[in-house]
């Protein structure tokens, strides 16, 4: 995940990534509705679409680990922004603030 450049940098990499949030989400939802047209009304799935029900549930799984990868970004950009406007110092040599916080979101992804 690249370090943001400065503040405005930080701002619109957080709007892209609250958006795929919200896109991946929509879609979590329609699975969720097409996961219930494949059972009964005694909640079991029908037999003869358990494969489809898989496939879908597989494809809902990697769309929760894509969310949680965008709210974990974020959730990183977000920090950039708040520790921006706590630590902003404007020298000649460039804002050592971004450096830092490049350093910080790094740590923040090294577990993953």
């Amino acid at each position: 995940m690249p370090a943001p450049k400065d503040q405005a940098d930080a701002k619109e990499k957080l709007k892209c990534h609250k958006d795929a949030i919200d896109d991946f989400q929509s879609q979590i939802e329609i699975i969720d509705l097409e996961i219930e047209t494949l059972k009964e009304d005694s909640g079991n799935t029908l037999p003869y679409l358990v494969d489809e029900d898989v496939n879908l549930k597989n494809k809902k799984h990697k769309l929760l680990q894509s969310k949680r990868y965008h709210s974990n970004a974020a959730k990183a950009y977000s920090y950039h922004l708040e520790k921006a406007g706590k630590n902003r110092v404007n020298t000649s040599k460039g804002l050592p603030w971004v450096q830092q916080t490049r350093v910080d979101i790094q740590h923040l992804y090294s577990s993953y």
